[in-house]
């Protein structure tokens, strides 16, 4: 009955209209349809049949995991993926102890999830959310040389000696005042003819370097991991949301 449906409304169409009656009576006699209810159905448009996507469906796309994956990006101020993927078996056990343990299935697809899959199941994510920020500094040399430095030699292969950054906590826009906060810079840059090569260390949390580091000692490492895992980092963002909340009241 579709595949006739589709035959005679291609007559239909390109009929004259006298003869578009007969075609018309032809169709109500054949399929018993009443005349107006045979008209609307040979003037509708073709249904446009619904392309799918290449190759197997998404075995991550699911509620399961997209909501915890929302919940910790978010909580980690929209973290890289390559940084979120080793970032996500930190903050899962404490997302389970507030929103309840998530099923073994469930769990093991989204702990085995490659950074690639994180950004392409964040894609429409980010769209709603909008962008994290923009850079507020410009390179230069002129306030280097104004800016007092330690004067003595740096180790920098043992903890304590950092070189530091800042990243301006500004939403979408540069206008006005708003907080600063450091990060750390990447480990290697260097340049090759034009272009510049940088390499970053493996993403690890400044615990677990200082816990891997030789110069720390075995009471030391003791007393971090104490400290790690008493504290939950939800609760410590929202802690920092709320200080950062304040100082803005101030200076506004």
């Amino acid at each position: 009955k579709q595949a006739y449906l589709e035959a005679i409304r291609k007559r239909y169409r390109k009929a004259k209209r006298c003869d578009k009656s007969k075609i018309l009576d032809e169709f109500c006699a054949v399929c018993g349809y009443h005349r107006k209810y045979a008209l609307r159905r040979l003037n509708e448009p073709k249904k446009q049949a619904t392309r799918k996507k290449p190759g197997k469906p998404s075995r991550y796309d699911c509620a399961e995991v997209m909501v915890p994956l929302r919940a910790i990006w978010l909580a980690t101020d929209q973290m890289a993926s390559k940084r979120l993927k080793v970032a996500i078996p930190l903050w899962l056990p404490h997302y389970e102890a507030m929103r309840g343990e998530m099923a073994n299935e469930a769990r093991h697809k989204f702990l085995a999830m490659s950074s690639a899959t994180i950004d392409r199941l964040l894609a429409p994510v980010r769209a709603q959310t909008g962008k994290r920020g923009l850079s507020g500094t410009k390179p230069g040399t002129l306030l280097k040389n104004q800016i007092p430095l330690q004067g003595c030699h740096w180790d920098i292969s043992q903890p304590g000696f950092i070189e530091a950054d800042t990243v301006a906590h500004c939403g979408t826009s540069l206008a006005g005042d708003f907080v600063w906060s450091p990060t750390m810079k990447l480990f290697e840059k260097k340049r090759v003819g034009a272009k510049i090569i940088k390499k970053y260390t493996k993403p690890e949390t400044p615990v677990q370097r200082l816990l891997a580091h030789p110069a720390i000692n075995s009471q030391q490492k003791k007393s971090l991991k104490n400290i790690y895992n008493n504290f939950n980092p939800f609760v410590l963002r929202s802690t920092i949301q709320k200080k950062l909340n304040a100082i803005f009241k101030l200076v506004r």
